[in-house]
């Protein structure tokens, strides 16, 4: 039986050859070599880009905690299809454009509705833990256009990486690249987004 890891990109950029999408490819140039190295083929999904989706705000209504074992939310729109992906993954790298110094509305009300896979306590649902019994593994690339892109990203990268380390028995987080605009002309900040891949395939591959 061949070797697999899924793959998916959640892209918050609607630029369709911006920079997040260059940092993206980058990862995905990692990821694929040191899935080789390892013996493994790459499944890489149709990206998600969330600004092609209909996703609302999450209420905080916490009718989707009366249930303790299936994820489920009141609000109907494309947030149930894009989740389904998500969990249906190996690894998932979120691109966030950063927009006065935090990511734009629509990934951050997809992050919110992550909010129906908990229970009250804030412990996975038991069908969410069925769902990815081998560790889904997170990484996330950030972009702007201010040059101190360290700091300007890091509120963004900040609620990705705890969201993605939150549960350690189901999840795991590789880490995170940011960069300013004209990200595909800096040799190192490149490097650094390809090297990324390669570690999450590596986390990934963690006992």
């Amino acid at each position: 039986m061949s070797k697999v890891i899924r793959v998916q990109v959640v892209m918050g950029s609607p630029t369709k050859n911006g920079n997040c999408v260059d940092m993206a490819t980058k990862w995905l140039e990692g990821v694929r070599a040191e899935a080789a190295a390892h013996g493994y083929t790459v499944e890489e999904k149709p990206v998600i880009n969330l600004m092609s989706k209909n996703i609302q705000p999450c209420k905080f209504c916490t009718a989707c905690m009366k249930n303790p074992d299936v994820p489920a939310c009141v609000v109907k729109d494309d947030m149930n299809s894009v989740l389904a992906e998500v969990l249906n993954s190996d690894l998932v790298l979120h691109a966030a454009p950063i927009w006065f110094w935090s990511m734009p509305g629509p990934m951050k009300c997809y992050l919110d509705r992550f909010t129906q896979l908990f229970n009250p306590d804030f412990s996975l649902k038991k069908r969410v833990t069925e769902m990815t019994k081998k560790h889904l593994t997170f990484a996330t690339v950030a972009n702007c256009g201010d040059p101190n892109h360290e700091e300007v990203c890091k509120g963004a990268i900040y609620a990705f990486q705890e969201f993605g380390q939150y549960h350690p028995e189901a999840w795991r987080y590789a880490g995170a690249v940011s960069a300013a605009s004209g990200f595909k002309h800096d040799h190192e900040r490149c490097a650094k987004t390809v090297e990324l891949g390669k570690a999450s395939v590596l986390k990934f591959l963690e006992d």
